[in-house]
C-alpha cells in the first residue's frame, strides 16, 4: 500500500481528477493552507456534527501514521475545527495531513508547523 501512495504522490491531482472523471472531486473552494503543501495517503474519514470538534480529537487518537484525516464539517463557515494546537497534535502523531469541508483558524501558527492543511 504505501507503494502506491507513494506513486500517487508525484501525480498531479489534475491527472487523477481526469482519471477518475471527477468522482471524488472536491469543492473547488477547498484548498490548502499553503500552495507547496502536497497530500497522499489513506483517508481517514470523519464525518462530524456541525461544531462537535471532540470527533476531529477522537479521529486524530484513533487514525494511524500517514492516515490523511478527510473532516466533513457540512461547509460550516461560523466554527472553525481546529486550530494550531489541534493540528501540532495531529503532527506530533506523525498524522499525514488535514482536509476539512468547513474552516480552519490560526492559520499563520498552522503555516509555521509546515503541516498539510
Amino acid at each position: 500500500m504505501d507503494q502506491i501512495i507513494d506513486q500517487f504522490h508525484s501525480i498531479p491531482t489534475t491527472c487523477i481528477s481526469d482519471a477518475l472523471d471527477g468522482l471524488n472531486n472536491l469543492h473547488p473552494s477547498i484548498k490548502p493552507l499553503k500552495e507547496d503543501f502536497v497530500l497522499s495517503g489513506r483517508a481517514f474519514t470523519v464525518k462530524m456534527p456541525v461544531g462537535d470538534n471532540l470527533a476531529v480529537l477522537k479521529a486524530i487518537r484513533t487514525a494511524k501514521p500517514g492516515d490523511i484525516l478527510v473532516i466533513d464539517a457540512k461547509g460550516d463557515e461560523y466554527r472553525a475545527i481546529a486550530g494550531d494546537f489541534v493540528v501540532g497534535m495531529a503532527k506530533t502523531l506523525e498524522l499525514g495531513g488535514i482536509v476539512v469541508d468547513g474552516v480552519i483558524r490560526d492559520s499563520t501558527g498552522i503555516k509555521e508547523l509546515d503541516f498539510p492543511v
